[in-house]
């Protein structure tokens, strides 16, 4: 289970063949559990999506949830595709708000400037990865933010 975590890491951080070379070690280890098999097909997906197979990326998402319906990671990689297609990610990334920071920022950025909810999300962004992916844009919109609510 932790060499698929690992390889759904650097899928996400682009090292396509370093991925590549641990999917080929878990899958030399084999028995390979249902739940491995679902975080693999992520992995696959992410590097997928980085070499613009948006339609290979999706298919290696629903074969994820496939196996493991409740797989956040495969709901967040679905939720970055639709996003990319400019189709409404909001239902997914709720999905994954409590377990993904980088969901919360996008919910926010989805949002129209100023809404609460957007500013609430934005704010925790900001607070939890300060220099995340999504951290100069959120700052920016956060700036139309009214000032949070006293203690």
């Amino acid at each position: 289970h932790a060499l698929a975590l690992r390889a759904l890491a650097l899928s996400r951080a682009r090292r396509g063949p370093t991925v590549e070379a641990v999917l080929d070690q878990i899958r030399r280890d084999a028995p390979v559990e249902p739940r491995e098999l679902a975080i693999m097909a992520v992995a696959e997906g992410w590097l997928e999506r980085h070499d613009d197979g948006l339609g290979r990326a999706a298919i290696f998402a629903r074969l994820s949830t496939d196996r493991d319906p409740g797989n956040s990671h495969a709901t967040f990689l679905l939720a970055t595709l639709d996003s990319l297609a400019r189709r409404d990610a909001t239902e997914r990334l709720r999905e994954v708000a409590g377990v993904s920071l980088e969901a919360v920022g996008m919910l926010a950025l989805a949002g129209p400037a100023g809404d609460a909810e957007g500013c609430a999300g934005a704010r925790r962004y900001l607070a939890g990865a300060p220099a995340g992916r999504l951290a100069a844009e959120l700052g920016a919109w956060a700036a139309g933010c009214p000032a949070p609510p006293g203690p």
